[in-house]
């Protein structure tokens, strides 16, 4: 694996959240912490190539100051996949990332997410094709189980075919996904956490590295997960309390953040920049920045209006 490679399985991730994994979440994420490797929201390979023209450029583009960021496809077929990796590695993504870890029905109907765990080979294959079609480091993302299947057999199953396959990495959330009964959000939270079948697993396979995921609220979680895995996975904490990520840049990386009202008035100077339609979506983005902080209800308020995304002082 080349040094590129490594730096994109090592270090903080920010991981893809449907609503928030967009282009104006990933420019606060940057901005906070800018080693840290971002993804997109999940993008099916079918919606990919169905899309065109203005619609495929709002899903795809990718500003050039959010390198590194990888690209989430979810799919079942290799030759759609490989051809949506293809058109993604166009808009300049740094790696793909294939998702095996969604459980919703959406999901499940569509036979990809969470239920491909149980077709390792399947996945195999969508890695070897993606890989080949992108040029690009194909990673995947899944749980340790799926159901009541054993851990160490399916995630451990897994990782040895994507191993044979030549995937660069693995994303580990370390809950096992409960496919009936649970939805999504539940599917976050109800299942236990589990690192230890994940980090013994790591252990038997050296050569792929693992980012584990799942649980990970606090800057001091992130630093213990730093110690026994090659990289560490933010998700909500990074949507409650994105300043999170700053903290890690200055204890990780030793780099000076902005200050929370630095990033504020970064973020509302980039907004005037965009068209009112993604107001919305910036004002939501930066809603939490002063999670924690006196004034944080005020902030909130100040943002819940276009006003201050058109000149307002903050």
């Amino acid at each position: 694996m080349n040094a590129h490679n490594d730096n994109l399985m090592s270090g903080v991730h920010v991981a893809p959240m449907m609503g928030y994994s967009h282009r104006h979440g990933r420019r606060l994420w940057k901005m906070l912490c800018a080693p840290a490797v971002l993804y997109t929201e999940m993008h099916t390979a079918n919606a990919v190539l169905h899309s065109r023209g203005e619609s495929l450029n709002r899903m795809l583009h990718l500003p050039p100051q959010q390198s590194p960021t990888v690209l989430q496809l979810a799919g079942d077929n290799a030759k759609t996949m490989a051809q949506a990796a293809s058109i993604g590695a166009g808009y300049g993504y740094d790696a793909i990332n294939i998702n095996c870890g969604c459980p919703s029905g959406r999901a499940q109907k569509g036979n990809f997410g969470a239920c491909l765990m149980s077709s390792p080979k399947l996945v195999a294959e969508l890695v070897c094709e993606t890989k080949h079609a992108a040029g690009l480091p194909v990673t995947v993302k899944c749980r340790t189980a799926i159901d009541n299947a054993n851990p160490e057999q399916c995630l451990g199953e897994l990782m040895r075919e994507i191993t044979n396959a030549n995937a660069d990495g693995i994303i580990v959330h370390a809950r096992r996904a409960l496919l009936a009964g649970l939805n999504p959000k539940q599917n976050r939270t109800a299942p236990p956490l589990d690192y230890k079948t994940p980090l013994r697993l790591r252990a038997q396979y050296p050569n792929l590295p693992m980012i584990v995921n799942g649980g990970i609220t606090q800057a001091e979680d992130a630093r213990e997960m730093l110690r026994k895995f090659d990289g560490v996975m933010i998700g909500r904490a990074a949507v409650r309390n994105p300043y999170l990520l700053a903290r890690l840049a200055e204890d990780e990386f030793n780099i000076a953040p902005p200050t929370r009202k630095e990033a504020l008035q970064q973020m509302l100077t980039y907004a005037r920049e965009e068209p009112p339609r993604e107001w919305r979506k910036i004002a939501v983005a930066t809603a939490a920045l002063f999670h924690g902080e006196p004034g944080a209800s005020k902030v909130r308020r100040l943002l819940s209006t276009s006003s201050p995304l058109s000149g307002a002082p903050v």
